[in-house]
């Protein structure tokens, strides 16, 4: 909670300094996220696909194609090895075996701007309709916590180490964008915007380094953590001495990428509510 009433006072504080005039507007956001990272398979997995929604204010300067923002989002990423099955993958086996999968809710905020690449109008049944095509960038903090399901309980996974390694549920983000919007009136818009989040993390599913030794694990988060390293077994909980460790799982063998930060694919549909865009020539 402490994390999230941080994002929610940044967001509050980085509206005054963008300043407000009468070139304004508030919106809101629905679509999916779909996170891209150690556990997940190439290409977009429906049922790894979450709702979110997004809350931003807009700020527009007068004979000029750029307008700033300020946003919010929250959204749920999940994924699992369980998504190689059946062989699409020449590593399948080995992900079958690993047998890992997480899930996170995620808050973000952070400031940005979008540029008019092509704008114009449109006429439909003898009205004249103001439309633009935009690309945008933004940065922002991102508040992850990944955790899992085990024997029918939830656990955090930064908690229990499962590489032996601490870090922060925070990280830096990169979001680029691109939308198209048309407007219903000076006062009433709608959207629909694809984006990419980049991130400077690669622990948004608590896989990136190496296996940790067997000991170590059980010293920093009990069994818990032995068996959420390699859910090889998936029913009984590892026995450290008998045949656990495997080629696969032996300490300091690679699990997962280090070099491959995470991202987050996101598809939205918007309504932005407020100010006069002084780009729309009525």
């Amino acid at each position: 909670m402490r994390f999230k009433f941080t994002f929610i006072l940044v967001l509050f504080l980085v509206v005054p300094i963008i300043g407000f005039s009468q070139y304004y507007e508030y919106g809101i956001g629905i679509g999916g996220a779909n996170y891209k990272g150690d556990l997940v398979f190439n290409g977009v997995i429906l049922k790894e696909t979450h709702p979110m929604i997004e809350f931003n204010y807009k700020k527009f300067n007068p004979d000029s194609r750029f307008r700033k923002k300020a946003f919010m989002k929250y959204y749920t990423i999940s994924g699992a090895d369980s998504n190689y099955a059946g062989g699409y993958s020449r590593d399948y086996l080995y992900r079958e075996k690993r047998n890992l999968s997480f899930f996170s809710n995620c808050v973000d905020a952070g400031i940005g701007v979008e540029f008019n690449m092509i704008e114009g109008k449109f006429r439909f049944l003898d009205n004249n309709y103001y439309h633009r095509f935009y690309g945008g960038f933004s940065t922002g903090i991102m508040y992850f916590e990944p955790q899992t399901t085990f024997q029918g309980k939830q656990v955090k996974l930064r908690d229990i180490q499962t590489e032996s390694e601490k870090y922060l549920p925070v990280t830096i983000t990169f979001p680029f964008s691109l939308g198209w919007e048309t407007e219903v009136s000076k006062h009433l818009s709608y959207g629909i915007e694809l984006s990419y989040q980049f991130t400077l993390s690669d622990r948004l599913d608590d896989v990136s380094g190496y296996y940790a030794d067997m000991n170590d694990l059980k010293r920093r988060g009990g069994a818990d953590a032995i068996f959420l390293s390699y859910r090889n077994l998936e029913s009984v909980y590892p026995n450290i001495s008998g045949n656990f460790i495997s080629q696969n799982n032996k300490p300091k063998a690679l699990r997962g990428d280090p070099n491959d930060r995470d991202g987050v694919l996101m598809l939205k549909l918007y309504v932005q509510f407020g100010g006069w865009d002084p780009l729309k020539r009525y």
